[in-house]
């Protein structure tokens, strides 16, 4: 290995290890990838599938405060009110929502701590960011999915801000896809698309 790449290698691997107090208690890696990947056989325009999953953020917002009322009614299954109950009354979810928000990476995968590829990433040199991959999600989910995809990969990478670990975080991803798949979502607002909007599905 070249002398500097090797000095980059580790000044990268000493940079997510300043971050790491910020991220304490999250999971092992600190990476997450979508559920049920697929093989699509039309792949987005890297631009366009970069301005969905950056829009899909409001479906992350909405899954949470569905889920807020969830836990209260105490109506959702037991594994997923015990994660709930860690969001809920351990941790700020407004406050986390408000000012932590997904960095859009439209060419390529993120990375986790480990210099892993993923879909999203809490390993970030901002402690106001997390990484998720446009790229890598508009290979790996049909084009008509990737809004609540995104969205659900979102909820787990805020999840893994909020100190829980990977089983806790895939739990919240599960809840998110099933519920947003039923709730009557509202088209998004996306930048480069025909009369701006689509559909969650």
């Amino acid at each position: 290995m070249p002398k500097s790449t090797l000095i980059a290698v580790i000044t990268l691997l000493s940079c997510f290890a300043q971050a790491l107090p910020f991220r304490e208690g999250g999971v092992s890696g600190g990476g997450g990838n979508v559920l049920n990947p697929q093989n699509p056989k039309i792949i987005l325009d890297s631009e366009k599938a970069e301005h969905i999953v950056r829009a899909s953020k409001l479906y992350a917002h909405i899954f949470f405060a569905n889920a807020e009322e969830e836990y209260l009614k105490g109506t959702a299954p037991a594994d997923v009110m015990a994660v709930y109950k860690k969001i809920f009354e351990n941790n700020n979810v407004t406050e986390v929502l408000d000012t932590v928000h997904p960095h859009v990476r439209d060419y390529g995968p993120c990375y986790d701590y480990s210099l892993n590829p993923v879909d999203a990433s809490v390993a970030s040199l901002e402690p106001d960011r997390f990484c998720v991959s446009s790229y890598a999600l508009s290979h790996k989910v049909l084009p008509e999915s990737l809004p609540i995809q995104a969205a659900a990969l979102m909820a787990h990478e805020y999840t893994e801000v909020m100190g829980l670990g990977e089983t806790e975080a895939v739990i919240i991803q599960k809840q998110a896809l099933n519920d947003l798949q039923q709730l009557a979502l509202p088209p998004l607002e996306v930048e480069g698309c025909e009369n701006n909007n689509v559909e969650g599905k």
